[in-house]
Order: structure tokens, then C-alpha cells, then sequence
């Protein structure tokens, strides 16, 4: 029997009475007006100790972090077979080639004991992926890098707001990419952010330049361009409501963790949850779980989905891409057992205790 529940999505986006008043100030000082993108920036470079730089995308943020490292093709970066789509496709789109590396299986985030002998003399990055928000081993990656002489490029997409070793995610990497598409922690209805890392300050002015069509301003001679670039600007308004979300981020994140508490609560007996990595604090983006075996998992999601509740299967392994399979022979024991096992319930912001209640109770009626 249907309930009076409609449509609880997979993740709503949750914009407050002060994101919206901030996205009509902005509007109100002129929708060029750049000063909103300037405090955006400042506001995040503090939080994050780092030179920060916004852009339309965390596609964008990935595909200009390789370019400003000078990834050329032919060469290889190396990234986990558990991930979604954006972090194989920019190292596709500088002309090189990607190396996929097993996930952990508690952690769900790359495993540190197969990339080493992944590493060749092509080698120029390593992309590690922050699933769903819990941080890699990044004491690990970066013994590896340090020892290889590879950059170390977080795609921190999902992970606003989380922690290694009390450090915001955003701040440890070389080069760290987030995003602030509708689903994410933080969300300005798109955006993206590059961090960089010491190693890579000085990349700051090439990354401002390639994201803005490589555009060289001269009223003497008037449009001019010193290499190709691309139109990855981000926008006011965007901004403004990005910095004011990231002012309530502390407010998102015990939100986040109560959402987690109440599904582990109801549901730890029935399935097993993601293992934040060691000395880390994860921000609860996403509540996926993991069942007994495929069939159980289609059957919770099925019924889910008839009772109008948005459950979502997760990233395919590489191996099994569509237009990746005749070039990824290699099978990958952990990301396989991963994607048919796991399922992404509801995690939305302003998910009510209620309505986790009865997601809770109509996965257990499913398992029934």
C-alpha cells in the first residue's frame, strides 16, 4: 500500500532563507559584479589554508589541475576503478592515459597497497578519490608520490567538510579539487574549487588564465589569447550563495551526522555501513550500505523505488564501462563486490527523522 510520502529524492539540494537573501544582494550590486567571487575565494582560502580558486565545475577543477601540471599525452595517471565518470574522463581529455587501481574494501577509497606496482616511468599523477566523502590514506599517497616524484590531485568532489588528522579536506593534497554541484555538502547550483597545495601555488596565475579562455585584456589592441583556454568562469551569484552555505557548513555537518546516526541506529544490523579511514572524520555525504549479496540489494532497491523513495546503485567498476571495456581487461575484485552490493539511500540535508523512519522500515520490509 502507497504511503503519504511522495518523492523522497536521493539527495534534494537545501537552499535557507540567508542563501537566498545572499544571491539577491549579489543580484542587487550587478550580476558581473566580481567582488562576490573574490569573497567566495577568500572566505574558502581561509578555511582551507591554501590559494584557492573557483571555477563552473568540479569536472573543470580536475581537468585544469592536470593542465597547470603540464600532463601531456601519452602519459599516465593512475586513479581508482571505483569513481564516478569525471575522474578518468579529464585525464582522457589532456591525451592521457588512466591507470585503475582496486578500492579498499572497508574504506570503499583507493588501496594504497596495489598503486605502487601500477607506477611506470610514464607516471606523472595520481588522482585519489574521496568516496562519497570519507578521506583517502593519505599518509600513504603521499610517502608514494614523495618517493615516485608524482603529484598528488585529491578529488575531494563530495568532501566539503570532512577531516584527516584535523585537517579539512582541501588542504592536504598537491592539488585538491572540490564541488558544489546540487547534491553536494555545499551547493552553489554548480561550482567547482581548486586548492592548491605548496608544492603548486605557483600555479595559481596559469590556472586563472586557462579558465578564462587563456584571455589576454588590452584596450590598445582589444582581444587577445596567450594558448587555448576554456570557459570554465564561475559566476556571482553562484558565489554568493556558495560562501554563504560555507558559512553554515558547521550546521550542514552535525545535520550530516545526525541523518548517518539515525540510519546506522535502525539499520546497522541489516547492512554494513562505509569504515571512515583511520584518523579521519568523514562529512556523512552519502549513506550508502552494503548488502548480503546482489539479489538481496535489487530487491531493497526495487522496493524503494515503488514506495517512491530514490535509492541509487553506485559507480559501475571501470572494467564493465560501457566504452571503457575494450581497453580495461584487468578485473577488479573489490570494486565489483562494491557495486553489487551497494546501495545510496536518501541523504538529502532535509531529510526529517520521520521520513528516515520510514525509509529505515521499508528497507527492512524488504528484507523480509
Amino acid at each position: 500500500m502507497k504511503t503519504f510520502y511522495k518523492n523522497i529524492f536521493n539527495y534534494e539540494p537545501y537552499l535557507s532563507d540567508s542563501d537566498k537573501i545572499a544571491a539577491s544582494k549579489s543580484l542587487s550590486k550587478g550580476i558581473a559584479n566580481p567582488s562576490a567571487i573574490q569573497d567566495f575565494e577568500s572566505y574558502v582560502s581561509d578555511f582551507l589554508q591554501n590559494p584557492v580558486i573557483s571555477c563552473n565545475s568540479g569536472t573543470s577543477a580536475l581537468h585544469l589541475s592536470l593542465l597547470a601540471i603540464g600532463v601531456k599525452p601519452g602519459e599516465e595517471v593512475i586513479c581508482p576503478a571505483t569513481t564516478f565518470a569525471a575522474s578518468w574522463n579529464v585525464i582522457k581529455y589532456v591525451g592521457a592515459c588512466p591507470v585503475f587501481v582496486d578500492i579498499d574494501k572497508l574504506t570503499w577509497c583507493i588501496d594504497t597497497n596495489l598503486i605502487e606496482q601500477k607506477i611506470t616511468k610514464k607516471t606523472k599523477a595520481i588522482i585519489a578519490v574521496d568516496l562519497h566523502g570519507n578521506p583517502c590514506d593519505y599518509e600513504s599517497l603521499y610517502l608514494i608520490c614523495k618517493k615516485h616524484k608524482l603529484t598528488l590531485i585529491s578529488d575531494a568532489a563530495g568532501a566539503i567538510g570532512s577531516y584527516h588528522k584535523d585537517k579539512p579536506l582541501g588542504s592536504l593534497a598537491d592539488i585538491s579539487c572540490m564541488s558544489m554541484n546540487l547534491n553536494k555538502i555545499v551547493t552553489s547550483n554548480g561550482g567547482g574549487i581548486i586548492s592548491l597545495g605548496q608544492k603548486h601555488k605557483n600555479k595559481e596565475s596559469k590556472i586563472r588564465e586557462l579558465l578564462n579562455q587563456s584571455f589576454i585584456s588590452s584596450a590598445k589592441e582589444g582581444y587577445d589569447y596567450n594558448d587555448l583556454g576554456f570557459n570554465y568562469r564561475f559566476n556571482a551569484i553562484s558565489a554568493a550563495i556558495g560562501k554563504s552555505q560555507f558559512t553554515r557548513l558547521p550546521e550542514i555537518l552535525e545535520k550530516k551526522k545526525i541523518i548517518n546516526l539515525l540510519y546506522q541506529h535502525k539499520l546497522s544490523k541489516k547492512c554494513k555501513f562505509q569504515k571512515p579511514t583511520k584518523n579521519s572524520l568523514p562529512n556523512n555525504w552519502m549513506n550508502t550500505v552494503i548488502f548480503e549479496n546482489k539479489k538481496t540489494r535489487d530487491k531493497v532497491h526495487k522496493h524503494l523505488r515503488d514506495n517512491n523513495l530514490e535509492s541509487r546503485l553506485t559507480y559501475k567498476p571501470v572494467n564493465n564501462i560501457k566504452w571503457l571495456k575494450k581497453e580495461v581487461s584487468e578485473k577488479f575484485t573489490n570494486a565489483k563486490y562494491f557495486y553489487d552490493r551497494a546501495l545510496s539511500l536518501p541523504s538529502g540535508i532535509s531529510l526529517q527523522e520521520n521520513e528516515i523512519d520510514f525509509i529505515c522500515k521499508q528497507v527492512i520490509i524488504a528484507l523480509k
